[in-house]
């Protein structure tokens, strides 16, 4: 039985961030998401970081927001 440590050995390593993948596909699928600007990257108008799809663009702005977030589904 393989120890954990050559587990290990045999995974795909980013070399933008450092995480590890079982699989070089995986390791692709996440460099093309994470890394990798698309022709559609969209521009943060408060901080000019540039993000790969606006849903992640959205996900940033959230920092930028000072105001914590309130549930609207008040009962009345």
């Amino acid at each position: 039985m393989p120890s954990a440590g050559a587990d290990k050995a045999h995974q795909q390593q980013c070399v933008y961030c450092a995480q590890t993948f079982k699989s070089k596909g995986e390791l692709e699928r996440h460099v093309k998401a994470t890394h990798v600007m698309p022709t559609t990257s969209q521009k943060c108008n408060i901080c000019d970081e540039v993000f790969p799809s606006a849903a992640v663009l959205a996900e940033h702005k959230l920092t930028h927001c000072k105001v914590a977030y309130v549930d609207q589904r008040l009962s009345i």
